[in-house]
């Protein structure tokens, strides 16, 4: 006896619509997950414009650009019902800095680099962290993973902060520069919601400045006494260690003698070689 063939039928149904990337630039798979006997045909639109580019059920962008950004449909239909689904697509474009602005000189930055900008104690410094990104990328200055105080909350007794621009830029702000502000600080860009973070390391670096005073006239006679005294402000280094008389690369008669954390002289008889000018050097 025969068993008679059983033909089920089922309406036509969307399950997943998935996309395979949401970075501009890349090419992009949007695919439509359907069920339905007999199995649905299939076909995407966009704002009810038929679609192109589609193969096995997938939609394909190629080169995704901002104008692709916004709302797909994918229909399907069988003998015995048709369905449509909406699908957002929303694209990113990676966050990256790439550029470092100081000294009215934009620097370029990449990872592996450390920016070093050395400073002088008391003067005023801004200093531009520039990154590029979609959408809203925003761009953070730290020190020590604590994130700098932005202007907009500022009061007017704060003497550093971060001013964010348009277009993914971060200034850093410093009204004055103190001795403790020299160390590292990272700029950071993000995109809100997304996990995509690039950061940067800046190093400020402060510059010594030496004040030299000497008991000896301009000209001075062979054989007489001199004593040079070097002095360093407090709040522009850290203590001396040593310190040292140099001419044309030459230490220059005995170590300087180390009076105070601050404050070191030296004393020599002159003689008429030593004629010139006569730097100092500063090691720490």
């Amino acid at each position: 006896m025969s068993v008679p063939f059983r033909y089920t039928l089922a309406q036509s149904r969307i399950t997943n619509i998935t996309a395979s990337s949401y970075l501009l630039f890349e090419d992009i798979y949007l695919k439509c997950e359907v069920q339905g006997h007999p199995s649905p045909d299939v076909w995407w639109t966009r704002e009810s414009v038929l679609a192109f580019h589609v193969a096995n059920r997938t939609l394909v962008i190629r080169r995704a650009k901002i104008s692709d950004i916004g709302t797909y449909c994918c229909h399907a239909r069988n003998n015995l019902s048709y369905v449509n689904a909406s699908f957002q697509l929303n694209l990113i474009d990676v966050p990256s800095i790439h550029h470092i602005f100081y000294n009215a000189i934009l620097h370029p930055w990449d990872k592996s680099t450390v920016a070093r900008v050395h400073i002088f104690i008391g003067q005023k410094y801004f200093i531009e962290c520039i990154s590029s990104g979609y959408p809203n990328v925003r761009v953070t200055w730290k020190r020590n993973g604590v994130e700098i105080v932005d202007y907009l909350n500022a009061s007017l007794s704060t003497r550093v902060c971060q001013r964010r621009r348009k277009y993914g830029n971060s200034e850093l702000n410093f009204k004055k520069v103190y001795r403790h502000d020299a160390g590292k600080y990272s700029c950071e860009s993000s995109i809100d919601g997304y996990e995509y973070v690039d950061t940067r390391v800046l190093e400020l670096i402060d510059i010594p400045i030496i004040t030299i005073s000497t008991n000896a006239p301009k000209y001075t006679l062979s054989g007489t006494e001199i004593q040079f005294a070097c002095d360093t402000a407090p709040e522009s280094f850290g203590d001396i260690e040593a310190m040292e008389l140099v001419k044309d690369g030459v230490p220059f008669y005995q170590p300087i003698e180390r009076y105070s954390r601050f404050y070191s002289t030296s004393r020599f008889v002159a003689q008429k070689k030593d004629t010139g000018k006569i730097p100092v050097q500063r090691n720490n």
